[in-house]
């Protein structure tokens, strides 16, 4: 009758104090998620920026590019004016000296065709530079907006989702107890029975010649390598039975990994062996995982064993990225930049970027590594795997090219390569044009010697032609000799001063 009389004196205290309980732990879950919300809102706004930079800095690139050659035609459209008026109108007298009026005649000549070899390359450079820049700001590096998978996905679970999927995993839970009583020869892994995988997906293999890299694995124990196009709605991984790939796919993943070649592996993968690749021509890799593995249950993707780390996200709690200790290391055909503390090829965080995957919408960071450059066109890989116990959505993208710099840094390191490949054209423009102005000199200097030639025998007759000579010489010599180009400009425009690696942290 006490305890009684205490639990129905005390209870209206027990009730306050559980809803207060209650209020807190809702008030402190929405504002987890608001908080969640805006900072994968934020996320999404500095890759939009970062896209918006990139364009910006192509622009710039080609506004200046543009500016010097449009100097090199306005420059060269005069010379080339003056000498067609000093064919036409600074024709010598008929009689003066037929070896001055034929220098002449040589030296004009040679003046318009040098100017007018100089305005053709200085347009085609033109041409070709807006070429560039065209395709890279309309195809290539268009703004980066988020798709409505991705929107959706956003700050991940609330409250009522949390609950409910808190709820889905014991019913889940109690359901493979049951399971386990009823059928014991069924395996568990981590201590809770994983479903029989689901019918595999059925598409047809990607030829080679779709690919950008073309891989080949070296393990004579397995089978060949599944090599396909990275790009979104992907059935990325392999499925557990061998034949056809998992539902899992992949619903974005960085603009500069999709189109390239992406080698399906296993969704839950132990690195028993090491990955041993043979990759053709010059490459950077990509690795992106969930590490530790997070499990879960889906009865549509035979997916089960619901890890710690699952139920931390379950809940909505953070869960921690790919352990150092666990990241892989490269032994063979990593690039000597990229070797770590510990002697080996090691790969570093690519900063800002990461894939999503459909199944618990997965969200894997993405790290890279670039490969050694290619010995009579290949490389060989060994990518050795320090994982504890397993991951989870193990992706590999080969990239085409050495990406060294940061990934927002890429595309104008790429631009600058392409416009020191055509840089010899603005070269040849600028010796052309000098060519054209130091012979339409000395042809100005011939025509005003026809005419002195006129005037006959008189004292110091050399004087006039010896003061012109004395005061066009430097003139002359300069411009034949000096380019317009300097050293400094090309070694801004080499890839090796934009394109590189950064230090280990």
């Amino acid at each position: 009758t006490f305890f009684l009389g205490m639990l129905l004196s005390r209870g209206r205290d027990l009730v306050d104090f559980t809803n207060d309980i209650l209020n807190n732990v809702v008030s402190l879950t929405g504002d987890a998620h608001q908080a969640r919300v805006a900072q994968d809102i934020f996320r999404q706004e500095i890759r939009y920026e970062r896209s918006l930079q990139m364009r910006e800095d192509i622009r710039d690139m080609n506004k200046v590019m543009l500016e010097s050659v449009t100097s090199y035609l306005f420059l060269g459209s005069i010379i080339l004016g003056t000498c067609f008026v000093t064919v036409i109108e600074g024709w010598p007298p008929m009689n003066t000296s037929r070896m001055v009026r034929a220098w002449w005649l040589l030296f004009a000549s040679w003046s318009i065709t040098f100017s007018l070899l100089g305005i053709w390359f200085a347009l085609s450079f033109q041409v070709k530079i807006s070429a560039a820049s065209r395709e890279r700001l309309l195809r290539r590096y268009r703004y980066r907006l988020t798709d409505d998978s991705v929107v959706t996905r956003m700050g991940g679970n609330n409250l009522v989702n949390s609950f409910f999927n808190l709820g889905s995993m014991v019913a889940n839970t109690m359901g493979h107890a049951i399971d386990k009583q009823a059928r014991p020869s069924r395996g568990a892994v981590r201590g809770v029975l994983t479903k029989e995988p689901g019918s595999p997906v059925v598409a047809p293999k990607t030829p080679e010649s779709s690919l950008k890299l073309l891989v080949q694995s070296l393990d004579p124990t397995s089978a060949a390598l599944d090599a396909t196009v990275l790009r979104k709605g992907l059935n990325a991984w392999v499925h557990p039975s061998g034949s056809g790939y998992g539902k899992q796919t992949v619903m974005d993943a960085p603009y500069f990994l999709l189109d390239e070649t992406s080698v399906r592996m296993p969704w839950e993968f132990s690195g028993e062996k090491p990955l041993l690749l043979r990759v053709h021509g010059e490459a950077t890799l990509y690795i992106a995982a969930q590490c530790p593995p997070l499990g879960g249950y889906d009865a549509e993707e035979g997916v089960g064993n619901t890890t710690l780390y699952g139920l931390y996200k379950t809940i909505g709690a953070e869960v921690p990225e790919w352990p150092p200790e666990e990241r892989p290391v490269v032994t063979a055909g990593f690039h000597p930049a990229w070797r770590g503390p510990s002697g080996y090829g090691e790969f570093q965080r690519v900063e800002g970027f990461s894939i999503f995957i459909s199944h618990q919408n997965l969200e894997v960071p993405v790290y890279k590594i670039v490969l050694a450059p290619p010995t009579r066109g290949v490389v060989d890989v060994i990518v050795c795997w320090r994982f504890k116990t397993t991951c989870e959505a193990l992706t590999v993208v080969l990239r085409s090219g050495h990406v060294h710099c940061k990934e927002e840094d890429w595309p104008i390191a790429e631009f600058n390569h392409e416009i020191r490949q055509i840089t010899p054209l603005q070269d040849y423009s600028g010796y052309y044009l000098r060519r054209g102005t130091t012979y339409l000199i000395i042809n100005v200097c011939l025509a005003v010697c026809s005419r002195l030639w006129l005037l006959g025998d008189r004292p110091m007759w050399y004087l006039e032609n010896a003061l012109m000579a004395v005061i066009l010489t430097p003139a002359i010599l300069t411009t034949f000799s000096m380019p317009i180009n300097i050293k400094a400009t090309q070694l801004a425009l080499s890839m090796p001063m934009v394109n590189q690696a950064q230090p280990f942290s």
